[in-house]
């Protein structure tokens, strides 16, 4: 059964801060976001992070001058190339207008733009 996504999602290889709600006594931890949907992202990074993990994401926007902070869920680890897992997050706790934001960067990149400031 194919799994069809609510959210369009665009290739965003950036740097990505996040801390574990639950674990880690709230520190935050660098990654490499590799794609972003207004619904979730994809990211790696050298410090394990637990499917189930509940995150707060930290993400700098071209179009923002200050980061964005999100609520995740990490869905999905995928291990299969050594030293280099990646992690699937959902977004939660989102408002619409933050998914509103998220769509309109997607949209923008998918058509080979950023947002104007």
């Amino acid at each position: 059964m194919t799994q069809r996504r609510q959210f369009d999602r665009a290739s965003l290889p950036m740097p990505i801060r996040f801390r574990m709600l639950d674990g880690f006594g709230g520190v935050w931890l660098d990654g490499m976001m590799l794609d972003l949907s207004a619904g979730g992202t994809r990211f790696t990074s050298l410090h394990p992070v637990e499917q189930g993990a509940s995150l707060e994401v930290q993400l700098s926007l071209p179009d923002r001058a200050e980061p964005y902070l999100l609520s995740a869920h990490v869905l999905w680890v995928d291990a299969s190339i050594p030293d280099e897992p990646s992690y699937g997050a959902t977004f939660t706790n989102v408002t619409e207008e933050q998914q509103q934001v998220l769509d309109d960067l997607v949209q923008f990149l998918r058509r080979g733009r950023t947002p104007a400031s």
